[in-house]
């Protein structure tokens, strides 16, 4: 596509879920560097919103609340005017918005039929080589050359920042411990490190004087329970904030952590974002299919077997019945590659590989 002659008015598309939120931040990045007088819009759900807070590049977030129809969506949108859409979700209410309002649509090539290849065939994912950052990126190619590095970005404030240390202070946490963020739920039931590797891992953290902070929503509040429970007396080193954060709390608490240690989750995104190190424990979904960025002081442990991937997303049973790509990782495999992740992260010397550990056979 070759440049509009005129564009000052864009809207980009991205209505859930948080972490692929997250992954369009830098969309705005490099629309701004382009365009520094276009007024930049974005539209999401509600719950996201909050990603877009204090972001210099974007003008005006516009929400999308469950209640609303199409038929008032698309009216808004016709209103406003803009010279060119970016359709960042590409599903069908995306794309009858587009169809709908007159004007150029730009759509993010989702690689559906790779990822369907990969995931039920076992092949394709040669073809599935860029980040799903990448692919957003490239709905800007009409701009010219990609001269920016791909990075998302939350920009947090600094009362946020203060607030966030006084909650820590005021749970007994000092600014010379060792916090560590753990972010042990999932949507999905496949996608959950087993309870008692939860358990052993917080042992090992809790006789290494490490400080521990819980992470999760509502939906998670169940089984951190379990995990609080089984840890017996633990108020000495660990604090549960398990549902009872709300999303910008949650950002500036994970930017508090030397690491997070988490699965495929809007949690990992989020700390990427605040150039936080993510330990990332990865069960039924690989990094082929986009989603799972690494920085350069992050890891993934993962176990290398043939039912490998076996859902795009996650899911609520293991057709082997044991989760055995997750129950294999060991607390001691999570522990000493947080470690070796830790001396990583505060090393004079850089790091160009991004470890990656464990395999069984299945």
């Amino acid at each position: 596509m070759s440049k509009p002659t005129t564009i000052n008015n864009i809207l980009v598309i991205r209505f859930s879920s948080l972490g692929d939120v997250v992954l369009t931040t830098p969309v705005f990045t490099k629309l701004r560097h382009f365009l520094p007088e276009t007024k930049i819009s974005v539209l999401t759900k509600n719950q996201y919103q909050d990603v877009f807070l204090n972001n210099p590049h974007i003008n005006e977030v516009l929400t999308l609340d469950q209640q609303e129809n199409l038929t008032s969506l698309i009216s808004r949108i016709r209103k406003n005017k803009y010279d060119l859409i970016i359709d960042l979700h590409s599903n069908l209410r995306s794309h009858l918005l587009g169809l709908t309002a007159g004007v150029k649509v730009i759509r993010y090539n989702k690689q559906s039929l790779n990822r369907y290849a990969l995931l039920h065939l076992g092949t394709g994912n040669q073809k599935l080589n860029k980040s799903v950052v990448e692919r957003y990126l490239e709905t800007l190619n009409f701009l010219g050359p990609q001269q920016l590095h791909p990075e998302t970005k939350i920009y947090l404030s600094e009362k946020e920042i203060r607030t966030a240390r006084a909650l820590l202070e005021n749970n007994g946490l000092k600014p010379a411990d060792i916090i560590i963020g753990l972010n042990p739920g999932a949507k999905w039931e496949t996608k959950k490190w087993p309870l008692l590797n939860w358990v052993d891992f917080l042992t090992m953290c809790r006789n290494n004087k490490m400080k521990i902070l819980l992470f999760g929503d509502d939906n998670d509040l169940a089984f951190i329970s379990q995990i609080v429970k089984e840890m017996g007396n633990s108020r000495d080193f660990l604090v549960n904030l398990a549902g009872r954060t709300d999303l910008r709390q949650l950002m500036a608490l994970i930017k508090q952590c030397r690491l997070l240690v988490t699965g495929d989750s809007g949690a990992l995104h989020i700390a990427q974002a605040l150039a936080v190190p993510v330990l990332i424990l990865l069960g039924p979904t690989v990094p082929e299919f986009g989603f799972i960025r690494s920085n350069q002081d992050d890891a993934i442990l993962y176990k290398d077997l043939p039912c490998r991937p076996c859902s795009l997303q996650g899911a609520n049973y293991c057709k082997r019945s044991d989760r055995i790509c997750l129950a294999g990782i060991t607390a001691g495999e999570v522990f000493e590659t947080m470690q070796e992740q830790m001396k990583v992260k505060f090393a004079s010397e850089p790091v160009n590989e991004l470890p990656v550990k464990g395999k069984i056979n299945g």
